[in-house]
């Protein structure tokens, strides 16, 4: 019970982030995907129900505060939870590095598919080189934040009790 209040008061952290905060910050398009940073940690170190629970309600999250479409980013997130755990169960995520991939794998495979579905479900007309136009940026910041995020991780490991894992160490918590 308190790993989930944990993870909704951290989902709705990231809400103010995204909308509030993030779009004084950073040029209109483009800001960093904090939940797709969360799907991909989850996916590699959550409970397999959990994890997907975790990964539907903050898609959920982004469509509701984003103005998307319903259950896009729900979707899409789920998509990119099963992606991680099917990557995750084959290489070694106690590796840095493989975060990192993740990371960058799951941005790219988030524009597809949420292109795709636009194309598909609706008309979407000319999404697919808005998305592929700010591509590289929306990498670039995603791949900056998941850098911050582990290092987040790693202070509130060094400084309290609380056993977080964080790639690249041996520490092995479960949330």
């Amino acid at each position: 019970m308190k790993n989930f209040l944990l993870m909704l008061l951290l989902g709705l952290g990231v809400i103010f982030l995204q909308t509030w905060l993030f779009p004084s910050l950073f040029p209109f398009r483009l800001k960093p995907d904090l939940f797709l940073i969360i799907v991909v940690y989850i996916g590699i170190y959550a409970g397999f129900c959990r994890g997907a629970v975790f990964s539907l309600f903050f898609g959920w999250f982004q469509d509701v505060f984003a103005g998307n479409s319903m259950g896009l980013y729900g979707l899409v997130f789920l998509i990119i939870y099963f992606m991680v755990r099917f990557g995750a169960s084959r290489f070694n995520v106690e590796a840095l590095g493989t975060f990192y991939y993740l990371v960058f794998f799951g941005t790219l495979a988030e524009a597809f598919l949420v292109c795709f579905f636009q194309a598909f479900f609706t008309d979407a007309g000319m999404l697919w080189y808005v998305v592929i136009q700010n591509l590289f940026p929306q990498v670039l910041l995603n791949m900056l934040f998941a850098f911050l995020l582990l290092r987040i991780l790693q202070l509130v490991q060094w400084t309290t009790d609380w056993v977080v894992p964080v790639p690249g160490r041996s520490s092995h918590g479960d949330l």
